[in-house]
């Protein structure tokens, strides 16, 4: 073992210990925000240590097909051939993230791996994100992007217990601490889409997952629009880049998401048959991959019937045109599931999934517009966004819809418009005072008194 993870050597004298000195320095001021750990090295043997003793468990509490063994072996292979690297490794500042990531990652995307073990694997990954260990110099933006792209690929052997839904979890938890760490502010536009339309599936799974998984999915999609629309590029971290935020093309495909969201049951939507709606938008020239079909098991299904899916894989780094590879991903990955199919004789249930998908969509952007509404308006093309998609799902749910939730988030955006974009939306929102709030205030008509109150 080297020198510099011995129990006596400090913080400072080793070159691990260094790292932490570096990794505070990226705090603001001298109060760090994102805590390095001291002997990184120790930390990636440790996690190997815990994967090893799970396969070594499994060995002997389940039958492996042949397939699985060789998958198994394989993995101890790397593992170990890992271990043996750290233990002799000087300085684990020169150490190729990537190349220490891989045999997690590969846990992660393997479908021979089991719930439990991929479960070990992701909670490994999110130490080393939240340890510090992923740099924020050169390797940085590589090593974030194939850590986001390996964990958006996850697959896993499902056995339709409770388990599969931790595994879910924590793979949701991962993506959104990954873009929230320092590095985050790294990723490419296509990764943040990617993890966005993830998060998506498991928010809307028609079947099969619990109230907590769905409502624990939601709100990771609201730290994720926080994190995109703050100029500083992230809740609580402040990115190496110097705080300019995430680009253009990011904040344009989340706002086309949040419109979709918001039309949600509406003519042209998603309705409750279970036909999906593509969401297009300009047509780019770039080629784009399949769409994401992400299945989730219901109680009992074996798990030789399902294998968690695997996601179309973002380009890890260093995309030519992200513009043009922005505007074709989110035209292909378009066809985004909202809770059904459901049955004929469930339009009641029907109607409340719709409902509950246009408050996501209407929280999401009132998140958007309360953190990034000054920045969106110096872009014409988030203003283009505005001015149609948004402007027309708003008058959809203001004028079509009779539930106070939905019409109280609608009218609070459309505040949030006035204040940040009224300039450009001179005739919008001309059109939102003269068809909503003078058509409700009056004490004739069918509009009741709490919607009168919420109209003044």
């Amino acid at each position: 073992m080297a020198a510099s993870e011995g129990s006596s050597s400090s913080a400072e004298s080793g070159p691990e210990g260094g790292s932490v000195g570096q990794q505070q320095q990226r705090g603001i001021g001298s109060v760090p925000v994102w805590v390095g750990a001291k002997y990184p090295a120790k930390c990636v043997k440790n996690e190997i240590h815990n994967i090893l003793t799970v396969l070594k468990l499994e060995k002997s509490e389940r039958s492996w097909s042949h397939r699985s063994a060789i998958f198994r072996e394989g993995a101890i292979k790397q593992f170990q051939a890992l271990f043996d690297e750290l233990t002799y490794l000087d300085d684990f500042n020169e150490f190729d993230t990537v190349r220490y990531l891989a045999p997690f990652l590969n846990v992660i995307q393997s479908e021979d791996a089991s719930g439990p073990l991929t479960a070990v694997a992701l909670d490994s990954v999110n130490k080393f994100v939240s340890f510090g260990l992923i740099p924020t110099d050169k390797m940085g933006p590589k090593a974030i992007n194939t850590l986001v792209a390996g964990v958006i690929n996850c697959r896993f052997g499902a056995e339709g217990t409770p388990d599969d839904e931790v595994v879910l979890l924590k793979m949701i938890t991962v993506l959104v601490d990954a873009l929230r760490c320092p590095t985050g502010a790294q990723l490419t536009d296509a990764c943040v889409w990617q993890m966005v339309r993830k998060i998506h599936q498991v928010a809307k799974q028609p079947m099969g997952l619990s109230h907590l998984l769905r409502s624990s999915a939601e709100q990771q999609l609201t730290l994720i629009v926080l994190t995109v629309f703050n100029q500083r590029g992230g809740g609580g971290c402040t990115p190496p880049s110097g705080g300019n935020g995430y680009s253009v093309s990011a904040r344009y495909c989340l706002l086309r998401y949040m419109a979709f969201l918001m039309t949600a049951g509406f003519p042209g939507s998603e309705g409750p048959e279970g036909q999906r709606n593509s969401v297009t938008t300009q047509q780019g020239n770039t080629s784009s991959s399949s769409s994401v079909r992400s299945r989730t098991p219901q109680r009992g299904t074996p798990p030789q019937q399902y294998r968690h899916a695997r996601a179309p894989s973002p380009e890890p780094y260093g995309g030519s045109d992200p513009e043009a590879e922005m505007r074709d991903l989110f035209e292909e990955g378009g066809r985004l599931s909202l809770g059904g199919p459901f049955k004929a004789s469930d339009s009641a249930e029907a109607a409340k999934a719709m409902e509950e998908t246009r408050s996501l969509g209407l929280g999401l952007l009132n998140v958007a517009l309360e953190t990034g509404g000054a920045d969106m308006c110096n872009h014409e093309a988030l203003i283009s966004v505005i001015q149609n998609d948004i402007c027309k799902a708003l008058l959809m749910n203001s004028t079509a819809n009779e539930s106070l939730r939905v019409l109280s988030a609608t009218l609070r955006a459309v505040f949030n418009l006035f204040q940040h974009f009224k300039r450009h939306l001179k005739v919008q929102l001309e059109i939102f005072f003269t068809s909503i709030h003078l058509k409700m205030v009056p004490a004739s008509g069918n509009m009741s008194m709490d919607q009168r109150e919420l109209a003044l």
